[in-house]
């Protein structure tokens, strides 16, 4: 039996006539770069990561309110060592609702902890009210705060220059109890002065 071989401009061409979806489910993507001019779609708790050393990295996660809880927490955002967070922002992704109350953001290197903010601000997201509309946010930018709507900032960024690698936790909390409804999308903006080898 005769063996033919297909040339790689052949399966090339092939291949590109192919118009089909492909199930990556379970699947990993290893240096890879996704590059289109169409709308993507991501759903779940999704992050994303880069280490381009001197440009700016972003880290982002979108969480979503637990019942019966006056508290949205992130859990661990990890930077890498040698890093300068340059911005910590927080949006309402889908509208917040809970009883009469202020809403506030603190952003630590632990759950409810302030090392990067300084404090709790009580009333970043809301001074007082039973919802915070989609879109609404507050930042470590008082420029960025404004165009988002926020009461305040969140507070002057503290700490930025990370030597370790860092947990960053962001808290967004209802003074009155808990949260019946919405979703909280936390960014980091950092630059990385080490490049990973």
């Amino acid at each position: 039996m005769e063996n033919r071989r297909m040339g790689l401009g052949r399966m090339e061409a092939l291949l590109e006539q192919v118009d089909r979806d492909l199930n990556l489910v379970n699947s990993t993507l290893t240096n890879c770069a996704i590059t289109t001019s169409a709308a993507c779609t991501f759903s779940g708790a999704t992050t994303f990561t880069g280490d381009n050393v001197g440009a700016t990295n972003i880290v982002s996660k979108l969480v979503t309110f637990t019942g019966s809880s006056a508290n949205i927490d992130s859990g661990a955002m990890v930077i890498p060592a040698g890093s300068i967070i340059t911005r910590l922002t927080a949006i309402v992704q889908t509208s917040l609702a809970h009883a009469s109350a202020t809403v506030g953001v603190s952003v630590g290197t632990a759950a409810g902890g302030t090392q990067f903010t300084g404090t709790l601000d009580v009333d970043a997201l809301e001074g007082s009210g039973t919802a915070v509309a989609a879109g609404v946010g507050s930042s470590t930018d008082d420029v960025l705060t404004t165009a988002l709507g926020g009461t305040a900032i969140i507070g002057p960024l503290a700490a930025a220059f990370r030597a370790a690698e860092t947990e960053v936790h962001f808290r967004t909390i209802a003074s009155t109890g808990a949260f019946t409804a919405g979703k909280m999308l936390y960014i980091i903006e950092y630059i990385n002065m080490t490049p990973t080898l």
